[in-house]
């Protein structure tokens, strides 16, 4: 009796500890909110704000990591806390990246003075009050996909108040998140992870500072990456695989790199067990739907022409500011061409490849992430943390959950600091992890000799 006391004590309080260290991390995501907002915050405040949340954030883990059994109190706790923390989040401006400023500009430039955003720059709408807000690409056109200006532009119509424009837009960043993680809760029950492990990741997941930051303060679209990308998968493993391409195509009108997967639902409506004439059918509706849903959402924007992709062609021999992580740079250093615009041509290429033979193996989660992972460390000149976005919720099912928290935070500290920084203590936890894999081996090692008497 006084051990089962013991043990339900103890499971009691890691669960408190839990809910508090959740708690205090929404805490402090308000204080730096908070400090954001009335622009008082400097260099020092930043670091400073940005270590406390990565530390309260590995407290939270290492609670998750002492949780034993999941009890339903529990799990209304954390939801609770993170409905809490989307209402702290709520009234945020964006405060690392400028990218949603300059979308907003541009759709406002199409919902309030019909000029195309794929046409127009946003130094043409510079007498606009919402150019203020703007910081940096005046001479860049629209990039992204028609479906994203078609989905925003009713939110720039309706209001005149750029800060309520951000909560509409947070709403619907939440509602997409909440359907990704169905899905990645779902995906995990597919492949026989205990449920542990499942509260253990979504946890992990839902309350990450990487997504927290770049999905919901800097309000980046790749969520619909994300979202459409994991609801492929899971369709997939459900074996709709006409379905999972459509969702491929539809989120391939807000960034265009998801259309690169649709070899994987294509492959394997012609492995199907059917006919040869519902197999030719299936494509060919996947293919000719593909066309014309092209040829509506574009015909609002003057229909499908080389204009419309202008900037595009621009920004795919582009070379970023801060470059690329290390691959990308030591390739760049050793490529005959010395061009960045074939680099990721030969990268792409070689990722398909390799998507394929994946395929062809039946490694279909390997598939849908690998391949991005190869072209982001070795063929993207122009890297930026939140492109992780579009794989990172798979990459939870691919990786230990160890390994993930830790690629969140190195691409936490990418985002908001700089890749060399996140790089460099890339470095240094692994060497510290190793070190410490070394060390704990050495002492049970010691012990063993000890106790033997050898």
């Amino acid at each position: 009796m006084k051990q089962f006391l013991g043990r339900w004590m103890a499971r009691q309080n890691n669960e408190y500890w839990l809910a508090l260290s959740a708690g205090v991390l929404v805490l402090v995501y308000g204080v730096y909110e908070w400090f954001v907002f009335q622009r008082i915050i400097n260099m020092n405040t930043y670091l400073v704000s940005l270590g406390v949340i990565v530390l309260i954030y590995v407290w939270m883990v290492r609670q998750l990591g002492l949780v034993v059994t999941v009890s339903r109190q529990l799990v209304l706790w954390l939801v609770g806390i993170w409905a809490i923390t989307m209402l702290v989040v709520l009234p945020a401006r964006p405060n690392v990246s400028n990218d949603d400023y300059w979308i907003l500009l541009s759709v406002r430039g199409y919902s309030e003075y019909q000029l195309s955003p794929y046409t127009t720059t946003a130094e043409q709408l510079r007498f606009d009050s919402w150019s203020q807000y703007n910081k940096d690409w005046w001479g860049s056109k629209m990039v992204y996909g028609p479906l994203l200006v078609l989905t925003t532009a009713p939110l720039t119509r309706l209001s005149e108040s750029l800060p309520v424009v951000l909560i509409g837009q947070r709403v619907i960043a939440i509602g997409l998140f909440g359907v990704s993680m169905f899905c990645l809760w779902r995906i995990l029950q597919k492949h026989r992870v205990s449920s542990l492990r499942q509260f253990q990741t979504l946890a992990a997941a839902a309350f990450s500072p990487f997504l927290m930051q770049s999905l919901f303060f800097d309000l980046h679209n790749d969520i619909w990456m994300m979202t459409g990308i994991i609801l492929s998968y899971w369709l997939y493993l459900q074996k709709k695989y006409f379905l999972s391409g459509w969702s491929l195509i539809v989120v391939g009108f807000v960034k265009y790199f998801s259309w690169y997967l649709l070899p994987i639902p294509i492959v394997a409506i012609w492995q199907e067990r059917c006919e040869i004439r519902k197999k030719v059918l299936k494509t060919a509706i996947l293919i000719g739907g593909f066309v014309v849903l092209a040829w509506i959402l574009y015909l609002p924007f003057g229909g499908i022409s080389w204009k419309v992709f202008s900037q595009l062609r621009q920004e795919a021999s582009k070379v970023g500011i801060e470059g690329g992580l290390i691959g990308t740079n030591i390739m760049l250093s050793i490529w005959p061409l010395k061009d960045s615009f074939t680099l990721r041509i030969f990268c792409f290429g070689v990722g398909g490849l390799w998507m394929l033979w994946l395929v062809r193996r039946r490694e279909i989660l390997k598939a849908y992430t690998l391949p991005f992972c190869l072209i982001f460390a070795f063929g993207t000149p122009w890297f930026q943390a939140w492109y992780f976005n579009w794989i990172i919720l798979l990459l939870a099912v691919v990786l230990d959950l160890n390994w993930f928290i830790f690629l969140t935070i190195f691409l936490f500290i990418v985002e908001t600091m700089s890749t060399q920084s996140g790089e460099a203590i890339m470095v240094l936890a692994v060497i510290f992890s190793f070190a410490n894999q070394w060390i704990n081996k050495s002492a049970k090692k010691c012990k063993l000799e000890k106790s033997t008497g050898f």
